[in-house]
């Protein structure tokens, strides 16, 4: 299966939308001065992303307690128990391509990293 962009927003008008901020972002950007491409990545845009397509399109992320503490750790030995999905999403959204064609579309978007740090 070979799915694009423009198939994905039809499948998924929430990407159009989430494509918009992003260019926000992108054409606010003066070139100049300090700016971090993957700080707005991973803080911003992926975790919307997240719900958007791929294998936990359409999730109900669960409502965790804000703590100081260190997260219990995963224990594999229990099955996982799927997140509920709040719509229903079309098959051809949960693929692994469609996660990769999204994420590179709209990763690219963002300008370059200009900053004096080498790790984002």
């Amino acid at each position: 299966m070979n799915i694009t962009w423009e198939r994905l927003c039809e499948l998924n008008p929430a990407l159009v939308k989430l494509e918009a901020d992003i260019k926000v972002v992108a054409d606010a950007d003066t070139g100049e001065g300090y700016f971090c491409a993957n700080r707005h990545w991973y803080r911003t845009f992926k975790p919307r992303l997240w719900h958007e397509v791929g294998t936990f399109a359409g999730c109900v992320e669960e409502e965790k307690p804000v703590s100081d503490k260190w997260p219990e750790p995963l224990d594999l030995t229990q099955p996982f128990i799927f997140p509920e999905r709040t719509w229903d999403v079309p098959p051809e959204l949960l693929t692994h391509e469609a996660w990769n064609v999204a994420y590179e579309h709209l990763y690219e978007l963002l300008p370059d990293c200009r900053h004096e740090d080498s790790i984002c």
